[in-house]
């Protein structure tokens, strides 16, 4: 079946902005007025491809005429808002409006769709013709997961449920966008006033030069230090002043109140919609299309890995509380200030440098950002057999810079447009968006995938290029993880596309290259100081290496806390007249986490946007389970090399360009050569011999 990338029809107004073909982008030419003419005019013409589908004859139905249409029919729709949420992201609060009208529309549409009787009927037909069709096992598959998604969602249910299904999920959609708008807008908003510079001491001066013309601009006199992400951990990590430490924290852990309410009734909303698609829980909903199956197995995975991981944190609290008590002369208290994070804050940074044996050397100046991305490239050019070349594509910013990916074959296989600097309106933290699936049925390549990456790394100065922390590079190295899964992806069928992986199994592929930047072959490449192109000692890169597992055990309770606070919210334990608010509750679990008294301003459920306001619900544990997967997938490059070809070719053949159209369990069992375990996690977190 061709896909219809042109059927617009007569009536499609040439001057929107929106209206053109899926597989090809316009930014610059994109306006918000836009969206609703766009949406109306996206929308019918789903709902007559839909009404075609139905209409066709039983006998004439096939996979192509009613499967894949099907799954085609909403192509411009999703288009619309696609670019309405990327642009409310990505340029701030003038597309908000659009996104929160895209978001209905397309909510509207997929639920009405799920429910569609006489659709969920269609489908059955075409499976029950599966061995007359000569239907490949993906198409199988692909068919199988459909008919089972319409009876997820309720399709065989009374049509008083299918109203109230409908009512749940058009919330959830508006709540779920409003979480993410008051976050970026309370983002925008806040600021510390910092009146001394002295305040300040430990933090470089292009940081305190910001932070001046920022208050100028604000009307206010000294110093206005904004919650973009690298000023916050500018003071976290550097700021001597425990003060502004304490202060700066507690900002951010104070962040967006009117997310409280908001996270309260999402998550009363999911509870009601899986007890109407028979589930004890939304939890129990979530998981059992997991690789981990069932919402016991999810709790069973994080209480285990707690287990092996608290001894670790007593012991690193202890030689932590050590270090504090010999530089500060004093008794020393384990504070939440010192302890709160998933990252080395200012005592820890501390405790980390004078073991790698030079204080004097800022790793940022060896790793300016073009380099870093320059040296990437070529290792997944190395890996995979993929070239990097810039592109003609429009962006969005002129910040962004879009790159074409070539394939060993001479194939464009993608387009990625990397967004990698902070700004305002933009919002803060790293993800990574495919924008659009190319059709690879048939072994078709003659189109590519377009892919989104985005970061909040530090601009650059009238003096220096973006210089990037090492916590940079590995969030660099793992957003285009995501990337190469979405661009090497060649499933014959679009549904399958990698970013259809399971949702415990889709962080392996970037997690795993999280390791690359660890390893001194790699360093040696990446890291050269951006003023006289000098390479790190050696002696230093050998304690950097060896510093890996520095606070490992902390770092992922740190992971297994936000995995236990996302279950338990979801699960059907939690019980708002005997727990409190979520944030109540999340604070009593995060205690179990922490060897420090958690703060009783600390209302983070207001600020985790991965549960709330993102694909995460009842599934923040896939992040510490594809831990266990890459860990595993890992150890076979550390055996044969991280630069050997052959084993990257056989990593993209097996593990990235598969997707979905297959158990993980049998791509990662193929590459490996065995089932996957925990062994070489544990082993790289220093937790077994």
């Amino acid at each position: 079946m061709v896909r219809s990338y042109f059927l617009w029809g007569d009536t499609v107004p040439e001057t929107n902005s929106l209206l053109h073909p899926v597989n090809e982008l316009h930014f610059g030419a994109y306006l918000p007025g836009d969206v609703t003419e766009a949406l109306e005019v996206a929308s019918s013409l789903a709902e007559q491809r839909i009404a075609d589908i139905i209409a066709l004859p039983h006998e004439e139905r096939g996979y192509d005429n009613t499967v894949l249409a099907m799954q085609d029919a909403a192509e411009e729709l999703d288009l619309v808002y696609t670019m309405a949420r990327h642009l409310s992201n990505t340029l701030g609060n003038t597309w908000r409006d659009a996104e929160e009208l895209a978001s209905a529309q397309i909510t509207s549409f997929t639920t009405r769709l799920e429910q569609d009787t006489e659709l969920y009927e269609a489908l059955k037909h075409v499976q029950q013709k599966a061995a007359e069709l000569d239907l490949t096992e993906a198409q199988k598959r692909s068919l199988r997961d459909e008919i089972g998604n319409f009876e997820r969602n309720g399709v065989n249910a009374d049509p008083q449920t299918k109203e109230r299904l409908k009512a749940i999920k058009a919330s959830l959609a508006e709540l779920q966008t409003l979480y993410g708008q008051n976050l970026k807008e309370a983002e925008e908003r806040a600021y510390l006033p910092v009146e001394s510079v002295t305040d300040l001491d430990g933090v470089d001066d292009e940081k305190i030069d910001a932070w001046k013309d920022e208050a100028a601009s604000r009307g206010i006199e000294g110093y206005a230090v904004t919650l973009d992400s690298p000023s916050y951990w500018a003071i976290a990590v550097n700021c001597k002043s425990e003060k502004i430490r304490r202060d700066m924290h507690k900002l951010m852990r104070t962040l967006a109140p009117e997310n409280e309410s908001v996270a309260t009734e999402i998550l009363a909303l999911r509870k009601e919609m899986a007890q109407l698609l028979g589930r004890a829980s939304f939890a129990e909903y979530v998981t059992e299309t997991r690789m981990l199956k069932t919402e016991q197995n999810a709790r069973n995975f994080i209480d285990e890995l707690t287990q092996l991981c608290l001894p670790g944190m007593h012991r690193e609290t202890a030689e932590l509380t050590a270090f504090i008590e010999k530089i500060t002369g004093k008794p020393y208290q384990p504070n939440i200030i010192d302890f709160d994070s998933g990252n080395d804050l200012f005592y820890a940074s501390q405790l980390k440098k004078e073991r790698t044996g030079d204080e004097t050397i800022n790793v940022s100046e060896y790793l300016p950002l073009e380099q870093v991305q320059e040296q990437m490239f070529a290792i997944f050019g190395e890996l995979y057999g993929a070239t990097f070349r810039s592109s003609s594509q429009p962006v969005w910013h002129e910040d962004v810079k879009a790159y074409d990916i070539i394939d060993e074959q001479g194939n464009h296989v993608s387009t990625v447009w990397c967004d990698w600097l902070a700004r305002k309106g933009k919002r803060s933290g790293a993800w990574t968006k495919p924008a659009y699936v190319a059709d690879r049925s048939g072994g078709k390549i003659d189109e590519p995938h377009f892919v989104f990456v985005h970061a909040s790394f530090p601009r650059p100065t009238k003096d220096k290029p973006s210089l990037l922390s090492f916590n940079n590079v590995i969030s660099m190295f793992h957003e285009f993880g995501h990337v190469m899964h979405s661009s090497l992806s060649k499933t014959e069928l679009r549904s399958q596309h990698s970013c259809w992986s399971k949702w415990d199994f889709v962080e392996a592929p970037s997690q795993i290259m999280e390791n690359w930047p660890w390893q001194p072959e790699i360093l040696t490449k990446l890291a050269k100081h951006y003023k006289t192109g000098e390479s790190l000692p050696p002696g230093f890169l050998q304690n950097m290496r060896r510093e890996r597992n520095f606070r490992a055990a902390s770092k992922m309770l740190w992971m297994l806390y936000l995995s236990s606070v996302d279950l338990y919210l979801h699960s059907k334990d939690y019980d708002p007249q005997k727990d409190g608010t979520p944030n109540q509750a999340a604070r009593r679990i995060k205690q179990q986490f922490m060897p420090a008294p958690v703060a009783e301003y600390d209302n983070s459920m207001n600020t985790f946007m991965h549960p709330f306001a993102g694909a995460y619900a009842s599934g923040f544990h896939g992040y510490p389970f594809a831990e266990v997967i890459e860990a595993d997938l890992f150890s076979r490059f550390e055996q044969e090399g991280v630069l050997n070809p052959f084993t990257g070719r056989s990593y993209r053949d097996e593990m990235l360009a598969t997707g979905n159209e297959r158990e993980h369990e049998v791509s990662i069992s193929k590459f490996l050569g065995r089932p996957y375990n925990s062994q070489a996690l544990l082993r790289r977190m220093g937790l077994v011999a």
